[in-house]
Protein backbone atom coordinates (compact mmCIF):
# COMPACT_ATOMS: atom_id res chain seq x y z
CA UNK A 1 0.00 0.00 0.00
CA UNK A 2 1.42 3.28 -0.99
CA UNK A 3 1.22 5.72 1.57
CA UNK A 4 1.93 9.40 1.65
CA UNK A 5 2.09 12.27 4.65
CA UNK A 6 -0.32 15.33 4.73
CA UNK A 7 0.64 18.89 5.72
CA UNK A 8 -0.06 18.22 9.35
CA UNK A 9 1.79 14.49 8.79
CA UNK A 10 -0.82 12.34 9.19
CA UNK A 11 -0.48 8.90 7.06
CA UNK A 12 -2.57 8.73 4.07
CA UNK A 13 -2.95 6.51 1.52
CA UNK A 14 -1.72 7.44 -1.97
CA UNK A 15 -3.57 5.11 -4.29
CA UNK A 16 -5.71 2.78 -4.75
CA UNK A 17 -9.33 2.69 -3.90
CA UNK A 18 -9.09 3.85 -0.45
CA UNK A 19 -6.93 6.90 -2.04
CA UNK A 20 -6.93 10.16 0.37
CA UNK A 21 -8.10 8.29 2.97
CA UNK A 22 -6.42 8.32 6.62
CA UNK A 23 -5.04 5.44 7.45
CA UNK A 24 -4.99 5.48 11.03
CA UNK A 25 -6.98 3.22 13.14
CA UNK A 26 -9.63 5.66 14.39
CA UNK A 27 -10.16 6.94 11.35
CA UNK A 28 -10.77 3.58 10.33
CA UNK A 29 -12.74 2.49 13.23
CA UNK A 30 -15.07 5.54 12.79
CA UNK A 31 -15.44 4.81 9.23
CA UNK A 32 -16.24 0.90 10.02
CA UNK A 33 -18.72 2.36 12.93
CA UNK A 34 -20.41 4.82 10.06
CA UNK A 35 -21.06 2.30 7.58
CA UNK A 36 -22.87 0.06 10.17
CA UNK A 37 -24.90 2.87 11.37
CA UNK A 38 -26.03 3.76 7.96
CA UNK A 39 -26.83 0.01 7.71
CA UNK A 40 -28.43 -0.58 10.31
CA UNK A 41 -31.05 3.05 9.79
CA UNK A 42 -31.68 1.70 6.09
CA UNK A 43 -32.47 -1.99 7.46
CA UNK A 44 -34.31 -0.54 10.08
CA UNK A 45 -36.47 1.53 7.65
CA UNK A 46 -36.84 -1.21 5.08
CA UNK A 47 -38.36 -3.49 7.91
CA UNK A 48 -40.51 -1.33 9.78
CA UNK A 49 -41.16 1.88 7.75
CA UNK A 50 -39.23 4.62 9.39
CA UNK A 51 -35.87 4.77 10.96
CA UNK A 52 -35.12 3.15 14.07
CA UNK A 53 -33.82 6.04 16.40
CA UNK A 54 -31.61 4.03 18.36
CA UNK A 55 -28.02 5.88 19.38
CA UNK A 56 -25.16 4.16 18.95
CA UNK A 57 -22.25 6.66 20.59
CA UNK A 58 -21.56 4.00 23.63
CA UNK A 59 -21.75 0.78 21.48
CA UNK A 60 -19.00 -1.73 20.25
CA UNK A 61 -18.57 -2.71 16.90
CA UNK A 62 -20.37 -6.55 17.98
CA UNK A 63 -23.56 -4.70 19.31
CA UNK A 64 -23.96 -3.16 16.22
CA UNK A 65 -23.40 -6.07 13.88
CA UNK A 66 -25.73 -8.16 16.07
CA UNK A 67 -28.62 -5.19 15.79
CA UNK A 68 -27.61 -4.79 11.63
CA UNK A 69 -28.29 -9.16 12.20
CA UNK A 70 -31.43 -8.91 14.00
CA UNK A 71 -32.90 -6.13 11.05
CA UNK A 72 -31.72 -8.01 8.15
CA UNK A 73 -33.54 -10.98 10.06
CA UNK A 74 -36.63 -8.99 9.78
CA UNK A 75 -36.66 -8.20 6.17
CA UNK A 76 -35.70 -11.95 5.96
CA UNK A 77 -38.78 -12.92 7.91
CA UNK A 78 -40.96 -11.03 6.21
CA UNK A 79 -39.76 -12.24 2.43
CA UNK A 80 -40.22 -15.58 3.39
CA UNK A 81 -44.49 -14.91 4.89
CA UNK A 82 -45.05 -13.02 1.87
CA UNK A 83 -43.31 -15.59 -0.54
CA UNK A 84 -45.27 -18.77 1.78
CA UNK A 85 -48.75 -16.51 1.21
CA UNK A 86 -47.93 -16.01 -2.51
CA UNK A 87 -47.50 -19.59 -2.71
CA UNK A 88 -50.86 -20.62 -0.52
CA UNK A 89 -52.82 -17.96 -2.79
CA UNK A 90 -51.67 -19.32 -5.81
CA UNK A 91 -52.39 -22.79 -4.79
CA UNK A 92 -56.17 -21.77 -3.68
CA UNK A 93 -56.75 -19.84 -6.85
CA UNK A 94 -55.71 -23.11 -8.66
CA UNK A 95 -57.84 -25.58 -6.85
CA UNK A 96 -60.52 -23.05 -8.08
CA UNK A 97 -59.94 -21.31 -11.57
CA UNK A 98 -60.36 -23.29 -14.81
CA UNK A 99 -56.88 -23.26 -15.36
CA UNK A 100 -53.63 -22.53 -14.43
CA UNK A 101 -53.58 -19.02 -16.54
CA UNK A 102 -56.73 -17.70 -14.81
CA UNK A 103 -55.28 -19.05 -11.17
CA UNK A 104 -52.62 -16.16 -12.12
CA UNK A 105 -54.31 -13.68 -13.99
CA UNK A 106 -56.64 -13.28 -10.62
CA UNK A 107 -54.02 -13.65 -8.30
CA UNK A 108 -51.84 -10.85 -10.25
CA UNK A 109 -55.51 -8.72 -9.92
CA UNK A 110 -55.51 -9.16 -6.21
CA UNK A 111 -51.90 -7.84 -5.43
Amino acid sequence: MQTSKDELGYTVIAAGVDAGRYATPEVASQAYSDELCGLISDLSKDAMGFRSPIDFSDSGFFQMEMEADYWASCIERELNAEEHARKESLEAFTKYAPDAETAKRWLKEIV
